[in-house]
């Protein structure tokens, strides 16, 4: 574990939820600007971006920090810079989402009628992200399964999430 004492844990967490409030607002100033001078698509695209280019380190050190590879026997040093390099991809990748693709998420129901809306948003915010949680969930619990843990399925779930992101982006292109 990277935080053996809970109140290092919750410290961590604390940490994390004001970066994530931080982060958001000064996206809001960003986002606001990228979908103006760069249009619906580009803001549309900031999301997948930021988690797809994020990512890559964040699964570069689960995969390649195990112990032998970067990583000497027992040293908790790679699991600290792979929970941090995750605590920035988290991080920014939840203010991308609050402040850019939630607002072009709203502005894809402006042309709609107002039935088409109502039916619209119900289908996409509730089925929709249920839908997308619990199937990031089944696939993360068929990883332990098959792997016996979450961190030696990590190369499978990289190969899983890349190819999300690339179905995501592909949609907007």
């Amino acid at each position: 574990q990277a935080f053996p004492i809970k109140s290092d844990y919750l410290q961590f967490m604390g940490r994390y939820s004001t970066l994530v409030g931080v982060a958001a607002f000064i996206m809001m100033f960003v986002g606001t600007n990228i979908i103006n001078n760069l249009g619906w698509q580009a803001g549309a695209l900031m999301t997948p971006a930021m988690m797809g280019l994020l990512a890559f380190p964040f699964f570069g050190c689960l995969i390649f920090g195990k112990e032998g590879l970067l990583n000497p026997v027992g040293m908790r040093k790679p699991l600290l810079i792979a929970v941090y390099v995750g605590l920035v991809q988290n991080v920014l990748s939840k203010a991308t989402k609050y402040a850019i693709f939630d607002p072009t998420k709203e502005m894809t129901y402006i042309p709609l009628d107002t039935n088409s809306k109502t039916k619209g948003k119900a289908a996409i915010d509730v089925l929709g992200a249920r839908l997308g949680k619990s199937g990031g969930a089944l696939a993360q619990q068929i990883l332990v399964l098959l792997f016996g843990s979450i961190m030696n399925g990590a190369p499978v779930l990289a190969v899983l999430f890349y190819l999300v992101i690339i179905a995501w982006i592909g949609k907007y292109l």
